[in-house]
């Protein structure tokens, strides 16, 4: 949605509901005097809380369960809706000096008038903040499933029989195992690696252990490309067998260190824990100084788009750099 269409819903929802709420006033008391400054205030008052509610407060703190924050900024947004509140009566003697006031100012009554215009108010853009959000997961739901046809269309194109492949794989293999047995397992070992990227590509989920085998084989055949000279640390901690994780995430991960990284000089280390049912990956490595080639993986920027549809709010992905090494830590939460 462009932000001159949202800001127009918005706007018309504004402008229904003070004629509604003036409307009603005038039915339930005809004799009401209205004063167009007292309103304005009192409007504005509510526009900032839920505008503030919809743009920040939820988002910057609530869906981040920041518990301690979000109380304190809903503080914080109430006592900046009450002085605008009280600037109607700080002001009352310019726009109605000669209208006696209904009742005297008390700091309690005037907070407990206030207070439940603010939590509705508040409500509302909570409410609204959830719908756009909603309404952003699906739309982004949508242009996935319209990459992945498109995506399919060109690979239906280009792709080579699978069964065929894997069959020259075979007769490759039957041939190499006479003559080298080290040749003869590695072409064992990328069959198996092609098969499972292959015979898992729409299945979203699947178990870890399994998502680490074929891992290993990944480094073991790049170990064998290097003669055995790379530095690899591979570690996994806890019960990993009752967890599933989207298709290649790890082998994703270890595919863009051995692109970026320099694994001559420092090891790969890769950590997989599993604690307090959640899921802790994590990769260090060394940075190439030399330029690196265009990958043609689906990257981390893709891997966390892919991440988030599949999971929402159960992961986190965050990478981090300094001179010398660069960080990599992904976070999921047990399914």
């Amino acid at each position: 949605m462009s932000k001159y269409k949202q800001i127009l819903i918005h706007s018309s929802f504004l402008i229904l509901y003070i004629f509604y709420s003036e409307l009603h006033g005038l039915i339930t008391n005809p004799h009401r005097k209205i004063f167009i400054v007292s309103q304005v205030i009192y409007y504005s008052g509510l526009v900032w809380v839920f505008y503030f509610t919809f743009f920040s407060l939820i988002k910057n703190y609530f869906a981040k369960k920041n518990v301690l924050m979000f109380m304190f900024v809903l503080l914080f947004s109430f006592f900046i809706f009450c002085l605008i509140e009280y600037q109607r009566f700080g002001l009352r003697h310019l726009y109605a000096p000669h209208t006696p006031t209904p009742y005297p100012f008390e700091i309690k009554r005037f907070l407990t008038i206030y207070f439940f215009d603010f939590i509705l108010y508040t409500i509302y853009g909570a409410i609204f903040w959830f719908l756009e959000h909603l309404r952003e997961i699906e739309k982004e739901k949508i242009t996935l499933l319209k990459k992945n046809h498109d995506a399919e269309i060109r690979f239906l194109r280009t792709k080579l029989n699978i069964p065929i492949t894997l069959k020259i794989f075979n007769n490759l293999y039957n041939q190499a195992k006479i003559q080298s047995k080290p040749l003869a397992e590695s072409i064992l070992s990328l069959s198996e690696l092609i098969q499972f990227s292959e015979h898992n590509v729409h299945n979203f989920l699947i178990n870890l252990e399994e998502e680490i085998k074929y891992t290993h084989i990944f480094i073991n055949l790049n170990q064998q490309r290097f003669n055995e000279k790379l530095l690899i640390n591979f570690k996994s901690e806890g019960d990993l067998s009752t967890y599933r994780i989207p298709h290649l995430c790890i082998l994703t991960l270890v595919e863009n260190a051995f692109k970026h990284g320099n694994l001559k000089l420092a090891p790969l280390d890769i950590l997989i824990k599993a604690e307090n049912n959640s899921l802790f990956v994590s990769l260090k490595n060394m940075k190439h100084t030399a330029k690196i080639s265009n990958s043609t993986g689906i990257g981390l920027e893709n891997l966390k788009r892919r991440l988030y549809l599949l999971l929402e709010n159960r992961f986190t992905l965050e990478t981090s750099a300094d001179e010398t090494f660069f960080y990599t830590v992904l976070t999921v939460e047990k399914l």
